[in-house]
């Protein structure tokens, strides 16, 4: 999950997985078309546990669904909820509902830097606490009529943090925060 962006809404401030980053605008954020580096392993480590690895696929798959969703318009895509659950779904469809409603799909591309930060794979359920610094500076806001740019202000480096938990056999999104622009510097 973004995920989180990546926050300011059409009438105020509004939450983003759990994030607040900003008020006023018309721009929300939702992460698009993301890439991901090579550097996804946990501090410390030069592998990861195989439960963790799923925990980050699962992480990176859920970005994609929000990417997805957030290009096509579609809030009620079934690989959201198929990778985020909870208060971090609820956000997040929310937010693209307001994107359908006014019309808006997202384009650009994210770039993910996602590194193990805790695992709790003994826990019930499974966790696995992923950190990230995510690069939104070429994720812009479109209407979806015309295709012209609501603004051209780019995003830019945002922490986040994303608790990952293995639910009937699937890594989902429980719980995110992402921070505001500038919060972290890539790795």
């Amino acid at each position: 999950m973004s995920r989180q962006r990546a926050v300011a809404s059409f009438v105020g401030c509004l939450a983003v997985l759990g994030g607040l980053a900003g008020c006023g605008g018309v721009r929300l954020q939702v992460p698009t078309a993301h890439e991901t580096s090579a550097s996804a392993t946990p501090k410390g480590s030069s592998s990861l546990d195989p439960s963790a690895s799923a925990a980050l696929s699962g992480y990176e798959e859920s970005w994609a669904a929000v990417d997805e969703a957030g290009r096509t318009g579609n809030y009620q895509l079934t690989a959201l909820s198929e990778h985020l659950t909870g208060q971090v779904l609820e956000l997040i469809t929310q937010n693209l509902a307001v994107y359908r409603k006014n019309g808006i799909v997202s384009r650009g591309a994210v770039v993910l830097h996602p590194q193990v930060e805790a695992e709790g794979l003994n826990a019930n359920p499974p966790t696995v606490t992923i950190s990230d610094c995510v690069d939104d500076r070429n994720d812009l806001l479109y209407y979806a009529s015309s295709g012209k740019p609501i603004d051209n202000e780019p995003g830019g480096f945002r922490a986040e943090t994303t608790v990952m938990s293995e639910l009937a056999g699937t890594w989902k999104a429980t719980s995110d925060n992402i921070g505001a622009d500038g919060t972290c510097a890539p790795r």
